[in-house]
């Protein structure tokens, strides 16, 4: 889940938006996600991550990095965010999902 306040460049009003999506990519350091509709950069956001592996859901403050049209699908934008700021519980708890993710797709 992930809220942000996005800026109308026009008018310099402020608008909320609160989506539910699935990461695209998941790192220690950020996130990216599909959506169809383009983030403005420095856009902050919070970002909920729900992990599959029963911890807490871990709520992260976030900063868009880029928001860009596929090649394959302009009408969807990936965009990245990174963590504005993350314990290291937090950060421990991620790199060990995508660490556990990754071995599984090596296995045969």
């Amino acid at each position: 889940e992930i809220a942000a306040q996005i800026r109308d460049p026009k008018d310099g009003s402020y608008s909320s938006i609160a989506i539910q999506t699935t990461t695209w990519d998941l790192s220690a350091g950020g996130l990216s996600i599909r959506y169809a509709k383009r983030f403005p950069e420095e856009t902050p956001a919070e970002v909920k991550v729900a992990l599959p592996d029963g911890g807490p859901v871990i709520k992260l403050p976030c900063r868009v990095v880029y928001s860009d049209a596929l090649a394959e699908n302009a009408s969807i934008y990936r965009t990245g965010m990174c963590y504005l700021a993350i314990t290291e519980k937090e950060r421990a708890r991620i790199v060990r999902y995508v660490y556990r993710t990754q071995l599984k797709g090596l296995r045969p």
